[in-house]
């Protein structure tokens, strides 16, 4: 399973939404209905399960999903 497929579960598994709606260019608040919190939660879930550590600020750049996709694959 890659990053993005990984990350697609996560999404999908919190915010109960088709995986199919979970596109790059899918916006996490207009599109995915992602509040703060869920990101907060969702970033938590990511950071434990690639073992990696995401800094408060880099949330704020966090608009797509593929923003997040590549802030993970970048590190």
């Amino acid at each position: 399973m890659t990053k993005e497929q990984t990350i697609r579960r996560i999404f999908h598994e919190h915010l109960g939404i088709e995986e199919s709606r979970i596109t790059r260019e899918a916006r996490m608040t207009d599109d995915l209905g992602c509040d703060s919190l869920d990101g907060i939660e969702m970033v938590i879930m990511i950071e434990d399960e690639f073992d990696i550590d995401i800094p408060d600020n880099a949330m704020n750049d966090f608009v797509t999903f593929g923003d997040v996709v590549r802030y993970v694959e970048g590190l």
